[in-house]
């Protein structure tokens, strides 16, 4: 993504719709798995502009990493510790956190293995610490803003499950997201799909009554989610999962019985 681009997200996402659902829904997710546990400690894996891991600070102690350094330079300006470094090549030692959030990172094309980031996830969290992910979904929802944002990958709610897994992740929550945006997604990927246009930037101005109501729509698809509703569609697949207190060969047998599931 380019450096205009971030800037561009750093002024506009506390207001526009897309990006205050998606910091409710991981907030909300949060709190789910994390309970009352105050003053763990905490890493915003693929940081962006450094919103989610200011507000993260509630929890705890909060670091982060970015491999764009426009991305470290914005974080750093609300005051988020932030490294640059890539996913595949975290630059903590083993075992060091309790919570990992990864929001739109993995599926990115300069992560050239998004399973080898998982397992550098699973390397530096604590056992039974947890890993939030959020990926983009189906691939039918691919259109011009994929290619300002470098995605080199779409996933299924399967196949994140299926990489967490692979991973010794132990599986706690998983759904698509973001539901209320999946069919104008689809219709933009068609129209592009017979008629290309280059998308100048994925956070374009919204009417402020359009974005209002696509805010009330997202966040009560949010409470949902919290609720234990699975959506069978969406823009994003959204999963928390945990890594299990246990050696690796410990693992790999739970692994091979089924029991990580």
């Amino acid at each position: 993504m380019d450096a205009s681009e971030y800037q561009n997200i750093f002024k506009n996402e506390d207001d526009h719709y897309y990006y205050v659902a998606v910091h409710d829904a991981v907030q909300q997710l949060v709190h789910e798995v994390l309970g009352d546990r105050k003053f763990v400690n905490i890493l915003d894996a693929g940081c962006g502009t450094g919103w989610l891991a200011s507000a993260l600070k509630h929890f705890g102690q909060v670091d982060a990493i970015d491999m764009h350094e426009e991305a470290v330079k914005l974080s750093m300006l609300r005051g988020v510790h932030a490294t640059r470094a890539s996913i595949e090549d975290i630059p903590f030692p083993d075992n060091t956190f309790d919570l990992i959030t990864a929001i739109d990172v993995i599926y990115h094309r300069a992560v050239r293995d998004d399973s080898k980031a998982l397992q550098e996830i699973f390397r530096v969290l604590k056992p039974g610490g947890w890993l939030i992910v959020r990926v983009p979904a189906h691939n039918a929802l691919r259109s011009s803003d994929d290619k300002l944002m470098h995605t080199a990958r779409r996933y299924t709610v399967r196949e994140v499950e299926q990489k967490l897994s692979d991973c010794y992740f132990q599986l706690h929550k998983t759904s698509y997201c973001q539901a209320s945006l999946a069919l104008p997604a689809w219709i933009k990927a068609k129209l592009e799909a017979k008629d290309p246009k280059p998308t100048q930037t994925t956070v374009s101005p919204v009417n402020p009554i359009v974005n209002g109501a696509l805010r009330l729509a997202l966040k009560a698809e949010n409470k949902l989610l919290q609720a234990g509703v699975r959506f069978p569609v969406g823009t994003g697949v959204l999963a928390a999962a945990r890594k299990p207190i246990g050696t690796k060969s410990t693992l790999r047998k739970f692994a091979a019985a089924g029991k990580l599931d």
